[in-house]
């Protein structure tokens, strides 16, 4: 059975009967595995998340998956650091956040998921062309250059449950007006 849904059952039976040792003995369960079930679904219903992240991420990624996630968990806070790599590198390892947004490869401690291959291109405002007295010819890279963009945390083992059901809305940074290309 998912955990989540025996941490409900839990719940249910718990209400139902009264007390944690009723509910145990009736789902086969000891008293004190009843009560840490029901401290992770409180867990769930409110909290902190903070999240490492650079500036295009927070502005193309992260309101999707926010959004998503909220609709299930309305009562999760986040706290946003902006920062650059090195930094976000910094931060999960001194716990100054939960996990971050990184380019791979980071730190061999840390626990990643790859999220994307971003090509990096060059972006010159058009104003600027236009000043320049010569002709500018646009062409691709002789070798594309790629960045490898990564979800990061020290350790899942130790993340907060409500880290660990974030992660599961990683996919939402896909929204169907918006393409990963947009991340810079």
């Amino acid at each position: 059975m998912d955990m989540n849904l025996q941490k409900y059952l839990s719940f249910v039976k718990t209400v139902e009967c009264g007390s944690f040792t009723k509910a145990a003995e009736m789902i086969n369960y000891t008293q004190s595995g009843i009560s840490r079930m029901i401290a992770d679904l409180k867990g769930l219903q409110s909290g902190l998340i903070r999240i490492g992240t650079i500036s295009s991420v927070a502005t193309h990624w992260l309101p999707n998956i926010i959004k998503e996630f909220q609709k299930d968990y309305p009562n999760i806070d986040y706290e946003l650091l902006l920062g650059d790599y090195t930094e976000i590198e910094d931060w999960i390892q001194t716990g100054k956040v939960d996990c971050g947004f990184l380019i791979l490869p980071t730190r061999p401690e840390f626990e990643t998921i790859f999220l994307m291959k971003d090509r990096l291109m060059a972006v010159i405002p058009e104003l600027i062309l236009k000043r320049i007295p010569y002709r500018i010819r646009a062409k691709e890279l002789d070798i594309p250059a790629y960045r490898n963009i990564a979800f990061a945390l020290k350790n899942y083992k130790t993340a907060s449950l409500a880290v660990k059901q974030f992660m599961k809305y990683l996919h939402y940074r896909q929204s169907n007006t918006k393409s990963d290309s947009q991340i810079q």
